[in-house]
């Protein structure tokens, strides 16, 4: 029993629990207190027994976000937290006909005067911009591998022996004679071949 009294203490004290109400801005009074016409728009607005939110003409919300019930205070039910303006407080008159958005932000106040939503109108004006997920930009056709070439010939003609594979200095003799005397090829050891490519008549 004592749970059930409790739980008609929580009804009691929020006000407007379940109710959806639509509310056209009519009013725009900026920080400076310059106070200029609204720009017609609507929103929607639910309550539940923790607080209101933007919502559609239905209840559902429209994910601005969710302001919580702080009260009453001097006669006007005040609400804190997140919606379309960011930051701010819904302050809602005695008979609810009344609502006062302050951003917190700015300081500016977005006056709402409550009436029936217009024909075809079903959800708030201001909904908070949801960025998509990006697509994911395709991947170009992979180019087929070019079939691989062959290594480039870089073999070259000796140019110490112009590619015969002689040794330059005793023409491929190993030694040479001076003087009727025979000596060795002092560039070829004897063996008769170009020292630069060894015989071969190429370089790599």
């Amino acid at each position: 029993m004592k749970k059930y009294f409790v739980f008609l203490l929580l009804i009691m004290s929020t006000p407007l629990l379940g109710q959806t109400y639509y509310y056209k801005q009519v009013n725009i009074v900026y920080s400076n207190g310059q106070k200029v016409s609204g720009d017609g728009t609507g929103q929607f607005v639910t309550f539940s027994n923790k607080g209101c939110y933007d919502s559609n003409i239905e209840g559902y919300t429209v994910k601005n976000g969710f302001l919580e019930y702080k009260g009453i205070d001097d006669g006007i039910y005040v609400y804190y937290g997140t919606s379309y303006w960011g930051t701010c407080n819904y302050y809602f008159s005695s008979d609810k006909g009344r609502l006062n958005v302050k951003e917190q932000s700015t300081g500016n106040t977005y006056v709402y005067q409550r009436m029936t939503p217009p024909n075809g109108v079903k959800t708030s004006s201001k909904i908070k911009n949801i960025a998509p997920n990006p697509s994911p930009m395709p991947l170009p056709n992979p180019m087929p591998n070019p079939s691989p070439r062959p290594a480039p010939n870089r073999v070259q003609q000796c140019k110490g022996c112009r590619g015969s594979g002689l040794c330059s200095m005793c023409e491929g003799k190993g030694f040479w004679k001076k003087d009727g005397k025979i000596f060795s090829c002092s560039r070829c050891y004897g063996d008769g071949k170009c020292r630069v490519c060894y015989g071969k008549g190429v370089i790599k």
